[in-house]
């Protein structure tokens, strides 16, 4: 799906989630579309199948805060950085 696809479909899901979350998994998606890791399409496919799946199985909370703050794990640097 594309970027406004996925912004519309999540906030849907997940109507707490914060912009700021939102704006990282976007970056997030285009870094790594840009140095060719992944297409940006591919993980906004798959990012919202895994919020669907977890909210289904784990409530809303948890699926909002894994997207309000998983972004965070997915775009900090590693110890090994």
């Amino acid at each position: 799906m594309q970027k406004n696809e996925f912004e519309t479909m999540v906030k849907e899901l997940l109507p707490a989630v914060t912009e700021q979350a939102m704006e990282k998994w976007t970056q997030y998606a285009q870094e790594l579309e840009q140095d060719g890791t992944e297409k940006e399409c591919d993980l906004y496919d798959a990012a919202y199948v895994e919020l669907r799946l977890v909210k289904e199985h784990q409530g809303e909370p948890a699926a909002a805060s894994l997207f309000n703050y998983g972004c965070l794990l997915y775009t900090s640097p590693s110890p090994r950085d």
